[in-house]
């Protein structure tokens, strides 16, 4: 909660303040889990550890994408 709060002030990209607000509810989810261990509390811990990995995947790709439209290919002689 603290690194979101500070990227909100910091006005850091959108991709990455849901990136760190995912980390936070991982960490609620993870905390009821262990709490209660109830079959919903599993799910409540492993799903937004599911939805944190495909946002990072987002993010990868998108980074790989801008880095492949931003150079150009050598090409030998």
């Amino acid at each position: 909660a603290i690194l979101f709060i500070r990227g909100l002030h910091n006005k850091i990209e959108n991709r990455f303040l849901l990136l760190l607000l995912s980390f936070g509810i991982v960490g609620l989810g993870s905390a009821y889990f262990h709490g209660t261990l109830t079959h919903f509390g599993q799910m409540a811990d492993e799903l937004p550890m599911v939805y944190s990995m495909i946002i990072w995947w987002f993010i990868l790709l998108e980074w790989t994408n801008s880095i492949k439209q931003t150079t150009k290919p050598m090409h030998l002689i």
